[in-house]
């Protein structure tokens, strides 16, 4: 860079500092612009003003992606939200609507496909995706939402209880299957209230569901309903026990139909999860989460862990890393994520803190709607789970950046 065009750097710097004592000290987004209205970069705040000023501050360490970005910047705009979750879930969608060139992205930016069990008197499991940008500017009032892709129907994160997102849509489909197979979830869509409807489908026949033949009260599905949830919430024992006392009380009772179907149940869950692992030695609820970066590259290893099992684990790939520490990718994570539907546990552990973890932690909370604790452990069986995923994480990268090359 010349002199003439670092004075003219510094001068757009001075004018963006001076524009930023302007912005309100309130959460939001904000998106920093180039000299051409482009977006460079898309950031999320609780109080707008104080992160502002932290960007354009000579004090501020700078990172190399950061004196690039300010290098080229030439304007700022911010949102104004409602609250930090607002402004969490508003900065994933302006960084899949812009794709800004200084910000972690996902490599693909695709809709991740998620189950929805929906709220109706005989609810069903429904493939959704991600709601599309033209869809969501049609729904004032609503932060966003899921739509079925067969259907073009779009459905409100009130529509029943989410689960996913799942990066696999092959292992997601399996477990579709599976849900329904082992609880006896119905899989057509006629509106049901108890009473029969029409001819009896393929399903009754295989003793896999009977809804629509009146002969399955609304009690009695909601209890498969309850055990199907808890089922794709990881927590397979808590169905277990239930399913087990279920049967004893049938056999006690001398209705020996139902316990056998019970038993089948209960023989068909052991069979699914005899492939999960203990590997913690508590019942608490927790993600972990390891970040590796290899060129511009950067891989986010997810292992889900229920009840101690480890019950799911899968890999997230941005691009645009190489200027970025290994904690923004795990922030990308959490803001892709979390902001997304996706399950919030009680414990979050990761291989590195993000930038402003304790306003994370709040963020987390707010959405998941109870404490959630987000850390770094540094010895135990929590440090050795996350190292478990860093070497997941390590693989995948190298696999990645050997397979792009």
């Amino acid at each position: 860079m010349n002199a003439s065009t670092s004075q003219t750097a510094r001068a757009n710097i001075d004018e963006l500092a001076e524009k930023v004592r302007q912005a309100p000290a309130a959460a939001g987004c904000y998106l920093i612009k180039d000299k051409r209205g482009r977006v460079l970069y898309v950031g999320k705040a609780r109080d707008l003003r104080s992160r502002l000023r932290q960007h354009f501050s000579e004090a501020r360490p700078m990172h190399p992606w950061r004196a690039l970005l300010l290098r080229h910047a030439a304007d700022v705009e911010w949102i104004v939200t409602g609250s930090e979750v607002e402004a969490l879930i508003l900065e994933a969608t302006l960084i899949k609507k812009h794709r800004p060139r200084y910000n972690i992205r996902l490599a693909d930016d695709k809709s991740y496909p998620y189950l929805l069990l929906t709220d109706e008197p005989y609810p069903r499991l429904m493939l959704l995706r991600d709601l599309p940008e033209a869809a969501r500017s049609v729904r004032p009032g609503q932060r966003r939402g899921f739509h079925d892709p067969k259907r073009h129907k779009v459905y409100s994160l009130r529509a029943g209880r989410i689960f996913g997102p799942y990066p696999d849509a092959k292992a997601m489909r399996r477990v579709m299957r599976l849900v329904n197979r082992l609880f006896g979830l119905r899989q057509c869509r006629k509106e049901l209230d108890g009473r029969p409807v029409g001819r009896p489908c393929l399903n009754y026949q295989l003793n896999r569901c009977g809804a629509c033949t009146g002969r399955v009260s609304p009690e009695e599905y909601a209890e498969r309903v309850r055990e199907a949830a808890m089922f794709l919430a990881g927590r397979t024992d808590e169905v277990i026990q239930r399913l087990e006392s279920d049967m004893k009380e049938a056999a006690h009772a001398l209705d020996f139909e139902r316990a056998a179907v019970l038993r089948d149940r209960l023989r068909a869950i052991h069979r699914a999860t005899q492939q999960q692992v203990v590997v913690v030695n508590d019942t608490i609820d927790r993600d972990v989460l390891a970040a590796a970066q290899e060129a511009d590259r950067a891989v986010v290893a997810h292992l889900a862990v229920r009840a101690g099992k480890l019950v799911a684990q899968n890999q997230m790939t941005f691009i645009q890393a190489e200027r970025h520490a290994p904690e923004e990718a795990i922030a990308a994570f959490l803001s892709r994520h979390y902001a997304h539907g996706a399950e919030i546990p009680r414990e979050i552990l990761v291989s590195h803190e993000p930038p402003d973890i304790s306003e994370w932690a709040a963020m987390l909370a707010e959405l998941r709607g109870g404490p959630v604790t987000l850390a770094k452990p540094s010895r135990g069986e929590k440090r050795q789970l996350v190292e478990m995923a860093l070497r997941n994480a390590e693989l995948a990268v190298a696999r990645v950046v050997s397979t792009e090359a």
